[in-house]
């Protein structure tokens, strides 16, 4: 899966040199995913027959028929996305909208006994947009897919950015009515030009049974906090 994103992010400037990260594992294109004129992300179709004629696969019934691969953040652009995921406003853009349909227009073209074979696969803030995705289908649908979130940014700071491993932060520990205080004054300065709040009233109340897979990099000071919040649970 960290193939097939690393893929969509020399994608977005080398085709050519793309095809060596997603044909190595049987993939082609199916479909970019576009922003602005440039690949945010890609459908991979996984290809049964090159599978078996190059080296003969033993476990074809558990590969993915399609796999949704977004990167994360590369030009300036995508700076504007990551402001709106800081303050809690990225599920209601274009990016995340498009995405959500493209995805529900892959499934309905799947078999219903299919459908697990989607799988979807996001670094950093592509991770926050397929999360996003997969709440949406697995809220509306009822559809639990399987979901890879490489280093997905952590924005819950007003409780959990004290738990940060990495010494710099225990340096400058802040309280959490200052760290609450700094991003409620950035959310009054923002929301002007964050044309749409948030949907209240979608709780996300039939996720129960999904589970996405996480990876992160305890290095990374955008993701690590996972790290202390679920050592804290």
């Amino acid at each position: 899966m960290a193939c097939l994103v690393k893929a969509v992010y020399v994608r977005s400037k080398e085709q050519k040199l793309a095809q060596l990260w997603y044909e190595s594992f049987n993939f082609e294109i199916h479909m970019d995913l576009m922003h602005i004129s440039k690949v945010h992300g890609v459908i991979f179709k996984f290809d049964d027959s090159k599978a078996k004629t190059n080296n003969g696969h033993l476990s074809l019934e558990e590969t993915p028929a399609y796999v949704i691969a977004l990167r994360g953040t590369d030009d300036s652009h995508d700076i504007w996305h990551d402001l709106r995921m800081l303050f809690e406003r990225l599920s209601c853009c274009n990016r995340v909208s498009t995405s959500t349909e493209t995805v529900k227009d892959v499934l309905i073209d799947q078999k219903m006994e299919n459908r697990h074979k989607i799988w979807l696969a996001g670094h950093s803030l592509g991770a926050t947009i397929a999360t996003y995705v997969s709440l949406s289908i697995a809220e509306t649908n009822g559809i639990y897919l399987k979901l890879f979130l490489f280093n997905p940014p952590f924005t819950k700071y007003n409780e959990d950015i004290n738990n940060l491993q990495i010494p710099y932060f225990k340096i400058l520990r802040m309280p959490n009515f200052v760290i609450t205080g700094i991003r409620n004054i950035a959310g009054v300065l923002f929301r002007p030009l964050m044309t749409k709040a948030e949907d209240d009233s979608n709780d996300f109340k039939n996720i129960q049974e999904w589970i996405p897979h996480l990876f992160v990099n305890p290095n990374d000071l955008i993701c690590n906090g996972f790290i202390g919040y679920f050592e804290n649970k």
